[in-house]
Parts: structure tokens; sequence; C-alpha cells
């Protein structure tokens, strides 16, 4: 079986058992999330961010040089982390950053949608349709379908991918003719609370005259940030035998997915549990402080070659992916 199998669906869960005997519904009941870690890793994220905005308001009043260092660090850094935060938004789709559903979800606008301007009511189930449609062409999220070249580097830095990406969702929302809550639009409430957000964060720096903190947190938050979305994505989900020439929004990719490794930067790019976006797709509910516990389980079943074969780098598989 090992030898014909392709992904973990082609194996029915009750299938998959250890070295113990355990079979995985067994197994799954005994998961359970840690909000303490999810909100260990947040506070992370914004410790990260305050630490940046301390470098950027330190070096105000230098040479223009290491003025302009200062900016292109920052602006990396911040941009990094609002990244690294946008991703517990996704944990938040999936109701993982707090036991009650409510509160989980007003966490995350409070948190994490009030920097993006993104409301989670409106995010998941545009997701959801990305776990349903994945590989297919009506995926939600497919930033995957163009190939990984400097022109999609180019867009990803200009905002141009984003106005793609949105474009194209909005249209399969529309044509899917999903319910009238899977409907709402992303100009909303939240989208105005984040863009008051961020206008007071770069309105205060430049009343204050802190010119480089205000330069570093536009470029970090509407070049840097959209690029590491994108360029993770494309990551996750495009198959080595992606061909450039193919138009995967008519032409079905097909389902490709990773697990990364648990170093600084896969774990801090592939922050909760896209490190692990292979077992996430097979289990969306199992909340990402799990996944560990879950690899080693798997890794004492017959599945153990299987979740081999798919071990990579974010590093090496850009280096595979490019020009593909």
């Amino acid at each position: 079986m090992m030898e014909t199998l392709t992904k973990l669906e082609d194996m029915t869960r009750s299938e998959i058992v250890n070295g113990n005997g355990i079979t995985f519904p067994a197994f799954r009941k005994q998961l359970r999330p840690n909000f303490a870690v999810v909100w260990r890793d947040i506070t992370g994220g914004y410790l990260a961010l305050i630490l940046t905005a301390l470098i950027a308001l330190s070096v105000q009043g230098n040479s223009l040089v290491i003025n302009i260092l200062t900016v292109l660090f920052c602006s990396g850094l911040f941009g990094y982390f609002l990244a690294y935060l946008q991703l517990f938004f996704h944990e938040a789709a999936h109701y993982n950053i707090a036991k009650d559903r409510k509160l989980n979800d007003k966490l995350a606008n409070i948190f994490i949608g009030a920097i993006v301007g993104q409301d989670i009511t409106v995010y998941r189930p545009i997701h959801l349709m990305h776990h349903r449609f994945l590989g297919s062409v009506n995926d939600t999220e497919r930033s995957y379908f163009d190939a990984l070249t400097w022109k999609y580097i180019l867009e990803s830095l200009t905002g141009i991918r984003v106005l793609k990406v949105l474009g194209a969702r909005e249209k399969i929302m529309k044509s899917k003719n999903e319910s009238k809550a899977n409907q709402k639009s992303n100009i909303n409430l939240q989208l105005f609370i984040g863009f008051v957000t961020n206008a007071l964060i770069v309105g205060f720096c430049l009343w204050a005259g802190y010119y480089v903190m205000a330069i570093s947190w536009v470029l970090g938050m509407a070049v840097v940030f959209p690029f590491f979305g994108a360029i993770r994505q494309l990551l996750e989900h495009r198959g080595e035998q992606s061909n450039r020439n193919n138009d995967y929004s008519v032409v079905p990719h097909g389902e490709v997915n990773r697990l990364f490794g648990d170093g600084p930067i896969a774990s801090t790019l592939g922050a909760a549990g896209f490190n692990r976006h292979l077992l996430h797709h097979w289990e969306p509910a199992i909340s990402y402080t799990c996944f560990k516990e879950l690899e080693t389980y798997l890794m004492d079943t017959q599945v153990r070659n299987y979740l081999e074969s798919r071990r990579a780098g974010y590093f090496s598989t850009f280096i595979t992916l490019f020009g593909k």
C-alpha cells in the first residue's frame, strides 16, 4: 500500500495504526489545543514588532545612509512579523485560538484583524473553500497557480498580486453561489478599523518626527507583508512538476502539500503550524499546538515513508520551483 500512497487521504483513518496498536481515531481523541501556547506565540509576534519599532525610533536623526539602511531592515522585519501574525488569523478561522467560538472571533478581529483590516467571519468561508477545492480551478487561495518568477516576485512586492488574488476570489465566491453569510464583502467595518489603525500609527510617527519609523511601517505593511504571504503559500502548494505555461485557473493544478522543518525560519515563516501544512490539510480542525505530537504518532505508522517523501525546506523548495 505504501508504494502507491500518493496522499494521506489514500488511507482511511481507521487503517492507520502505530507500533503500540493505537488506531488514529483513538489517538485523535487525545489531542487538545493548548491555548496558552497560542497566545504565547501571538505575544511573541507583537514583541517582535515592538522591538523593531524601537530600533526604527532609536536611529532617528542619524545620517541619511544609516536612516535608509534602517528603513530597509525594519520594513523587512515589520512585514515578516505581520505575515507571522496573520497566520494566527488562519488558526482562528478553524476556531483554535479560544475555546469559546464567539470569543475566538472577537479576539481574532481585535488582535489581528484590526491591523490587517480583515474580518474573521468574511475570511472563514473563503478559507474553507480553499480546503474544499485545493488544487482545483475553484480554489479561493490561488497564489500557487502562477509560476515563481521574477515577475511573480515583482507583483508580490507591488501589491499587484494581492489585487489579482482578491479579484479572482470574489469571482469564484459569486460563481459558486454560496450562502449569504459567505458572500459578505471584504469592504466592511473591519477594513475601516484596519485603515484607521495603520493611519494612526503612521500619522503619529509623522507628527512626532519619526520618519524612519513611519516609512518602515508603510513599506512593511504594503510591500513586504504581501510578499511573504504570496511566497509562503506558493511554496506550500505548487507542485514540483508544475508548468509555467499552464493556466491553472482552467487546468486543475492538483493537490500538493509539504512538511517543512522546525528551524527559526521555518517556525516563523511557517508559524501557527504552517510548517506542517500537510498535516493541517489532512486534519484541518486539529490545533497546530498538537502537530508535533501528531507527526510523532504518524511517524510510527504505515504512513511514515510518505511523510518522509514530503519533507522539504522553504529555501530548497524556492530553488526547485523558481521558473516552473
